[in-house]
């Protein structure tokens, strides 16, 4: 199976890519003329502003029509794909780390010589299934990494509806990536419940792609994008968060769902959410899902919009204990001005426990199929929703 390249921002020019403080779009580095130097020096043609980056510290040259990265006996090292090198070739996709700065590598081949390009490892061969989990998570998270550099990934949005209205609020936001596997949608994919930096780029990616996407929507909609606890801490956040909603037209409203037990566990877990709040972004809270058996009796403080994720609503059917510890939490939150959505929910029965829980706007194939933009007003998706 070849990798695709999904854009090309410089035709038959390689290039590095990296994200920057404050910046929701990763920026562009061309790597021309060649061999191109990275260092701390203003004389290389990538200066690199970190007191851990060595004056000199790598380049990048071409050699029989390979991209090779060499390291000019730097203090602090260079790594490829998190292997130490003193000289290595670079391949699409390829995380390039100098010092502590981090580097996503794109070649920049035509479509011709793309037919060489790196082949995405497939386990599913005879006896993959014994596979040992660790050997399962390096190659799966090597063909996201490639998937993540090559934008292989399609936004789908899924309605969120007023179940006493049948009237759409908006959407949740998601990715589905091609990364070589049948299943490899991200809120499927084991690989993004390990906390990473390549977690977080791909969060960010897809938060940055929905906002481009909702700018061409008709109408007043909620968006509803995801942080990954793995980000909760990162200094650029915040900053990204809050330039992805001056980008939103302002008849949209940017929902940011952050993960209560990361935000629960920070000394500054107040900081983020007021910052947000100032710029006009609403907050959603999750975490019930993976909450005792009782739940939480209380959302996190300031919360727009708590969430019910789709494993607690599988518990609940079975687990009588936890439908009411969810039923405390939804009627504290109510009392404090938190609506509550709940995700996943694929039948009239879900929608009736929802409505019996106190509820409100519920999310799931019941209400509307995840579609890569909202569908008409007239459509399927409106149709008759039973009200309570």
């Amino acid at each position: 199976m070849q990798t695709q390249l999904m854009r090309a921002p410089v035709a038959g020019v390689a290039w590095l890519e990296r994200f920057v403080e404050g910046e929701a779009a990763p920026e562009t580095i061309p790597l021309e003329p060649l061999p191109f130097t990275l260092g701390r020096s203003p004389a290389c043609d990538l200066a690199i502003d970190s007191a851990k980056v060595s004056r000199e510290h790598a380049v990048i040259h071409k050699k029989d029509d390979r991209y090779h990265v060499e390291d000019l006996g730097s203090t602090n090292g260079t790594l490829v794909n998190g292997q130490p090198i003193s000289e290595a070739v670079l391949g699409d996709g390829d995380v390039l780390v100098v010092a502590d700065v981090q580097f996503t590598f794109f070649s920049g081949r035509s479509e011709t010589s793309r037919a060489t390009a790196t082949q995405v490892l497939d386990l599913a061969l005879p006896g993959a299934e014994t596979l040992h989990s660790a050997t399962e998570l390096i190659l799966g998270t090597r063909r996201l990494a490639e998937a993540l550099a090559h934008r292989a990934i399609e936004m789908l949005f899924r309605p969120v509806v007023d179940l006493g209205r049948g009237r759409t609020l908006g959407y949740v936001a998601g990715g589905r990536w091609y990364t070589g596997r049948p299943d490899a949608a991200p809120d499927v994919d084991p690989l993004l419940a390990v906390e990473c930096r390549l977690t977080g780029h791909v969060r960010r990616l897809e938060r940055m792609l929905a906002v481009e996407a909702a700018a061409d929507w008709g109408g007043e909609y909620h968006l509803f994008t995801r942080v990954d606890a793995s980000e909760v801490g990162d200094a650029t956040l915040g900053g990204s968060l809050v330039r992805l909603r001056r980008q939103l037209p302002a008849r949209h409203q940017l929902v940011v769902q952050l993960p209560e037990c990361a935000l629960g566990g920070l000394p500054d877990a107040h900081d983020l959410p007021e910052r947000l709040r100032g710029e006009g972004i609403q907050i959603a809270t999750s975490g019930l899902a993976s909450a005792g058996p009782a739940g939480r009796e209380t959302p996190a403080p300031r919360s727009d919009y708590l969430i019910l994720e789709e494993s607690l609503l599988r518990q609940m059917h079975r687990q009588p204990t936890r439908r009411r510890g969810v039923e405390t939490a939804i009627r504290t939150a109510r009392e404090t001005g938190t609506e509550t959505v709940a995700l996943g929910i694929g039948s009239e029965d879900d929608a009736a426990l929802c409505r019996e829980l106190g509820c409100r706007f519920v999310c799931g194939d019941h209400v509307g199929p995840a579609l890569p933009r909202p569908a008409d007003r007239h459509s399927a998706l409106s149709r008759e929703i039973p009200l309570a």
